[in-house]
């Protein structure tokens, strides 16, 4: 593959609505397993020119919970290999190594926030099969146009940073070799070593979809994440500001406020004239629907995320494994 075409075929698939949704929704699903919900970006509102002042923002981590409860259902104990034959079976236990089952995790992890995880396998310098864990936005999958839709190419996208400057490959995979680019500006370079072939007859690169789909988990329950942060914080709001008593003053005798605020902190009582009045006005907090609402809500998010509630009232003494 040449210069040109290669970065035609970039240009078309990184500025594909496909590819712009996906990017979109990855980074989105990271977000919310790193418990920055949504309620952390909402614009800071202008409290002087609103009654109410307080302005929580309190994410709640729904989806970490969820996504880390579907690791341990799933790998907590690795998957048992069986090629008929013990031997094999112990060669293939040795080739993966100690790091299978922190892999396998983090793979349900990359798939739950991204919709797809990837392996990648190679030969290293000392002749050993080795595999590795990319992250799926590294990963641009280029599929047959036929209805099995097998996987014909990848470009794999490698940044690294040396001396402060940041430095952009890609690699173009097929299933005899691959060809590094690298990018230069608006530019991409095809490399000196040009391609090289690898020995594995298929594409060495590995997909894990999440769903059928091709979504992330977030989908099924990120509005109802995302309506609890917003109840839960304004019932946060509402208790910050229900601490400041708003005084009505009629017929007031004194100078100013600052005289009336002396008054009432020195003598519990203030001075008015024969009709004067002194009120004060304290918000109300509807408790009982709020609390009934983020319980349903809550309810909710566990229904459609599959998972299992933790609180203690839905196992009894059981430990709820």
């Amino acid at each position: 593959m040449e210069r040109v075409e290669f970065q035609n075929l970039l240009e078309k698939l990184e500025s594909s609505k496909k590819r712009k949704l996906f990017l979109k929704e990855a980074k989105e699903g990271e977000q919310y397993f790193l418990n920055k919900n949504s309620i952390k970006r909402i614009p800071v509102r202008e409290s002087a020119e609103l009654l109410k002042t307080a302005d929580n923002r309190i994410s709640h981590a729904w989806h970490t919970l969820l996504v880390m409860q579907k690791m341990s259902y799933l790998f907590s104990k690795e998957p048992a290999i069986d090629t008929g034959d013990e031997t094999t079976n112990r060669e293939v236990l040795k080739v993966l190594g100690d790091e299978w089952g922190k892999i396998l995790n983090e793979l349900v992890k990359e798939a739950s926030n991204k919709a797809v995880g990837w392996l990648y396998y190679y030969i290293d310098e000392n002749g050993k099969f080795q595999y590795a864990l990319i992250e799926s936005e590294y990963v641009i999958p280029i599929f047959t146009a036929d209805k099995k839709k097998r996987l014909a190419a990848v470009i794999c996208r490698i940044v690294e940073e040396g001396g402060g400057n940041f430095k952009t490959t890609y690699q173009y995979w097929d299933k005899d070799q691959f060809i590094t680019f690298e990018k230069r500006g608006s530019i991409c370079v095809k490399d000196k070593q040009n391609s090289k072939a690898h020995p594995f007859g298929e594409v060495p690169f590995i997909y894990f979809n999440n769903n059928s789909v091709g979504k992330n988990d977030l989908f099924m329950y990120k509005d109802l994440i995302d309506e609890y942060d917003k109840k839960y914080s304004g019932f946060a709001n509402d208790l910050d500001d229900i601490q400041e008593i708003i005084f009505i003053l009629q017929g007031y005798g004194g100078e100013d406020l600052e005289e009336f605020m002396s008054d009432l902190k020195s003598f519990k009582a203030v001075k008015t004239d024969e009709h004067g009045d002194v009120r004060t006005v304290k918000a109300e907090i509807p408790l009982e629907a709020r609390r009934a609402f983020l319980e349903d809500t809550k309810k909710a998010i566990f229904l459609f995320g599959m998972g299992v509630n933790p609180d203690r009232e839905n196992f009894g003494d059981s430990s709820g494994v």
